[in-house]
């Protein structure tokens, strides 16, 4: 299993990021920070398997 370049990485990382971030600024009130750390973590490994999945087909 081949792993993704360095700067693809980061930049699921970092969308990643910036979509807890957009979360937390709309419902912060609302969810606390385990369930942003869990959004953020989840759309980090829905990248990772769209990733993997263009490579493989």
């Amino acid at each position: 299993m081949d792993s993704p370049p360095d700067s693809r990485l980061f930049a699921m990382c970092l969308l990643s990021a910036l979509t807890a971030f957009v979360v937390w600024v709309l419902f912060g009130s609302a969810y606390n920070g385990g369930v942003i750390l869990f959004i953020a973590i989840a759309v980090f490994a829905v990248l990772m398997f769209i990733d993997g999945y263009r490579q493989t087909a």
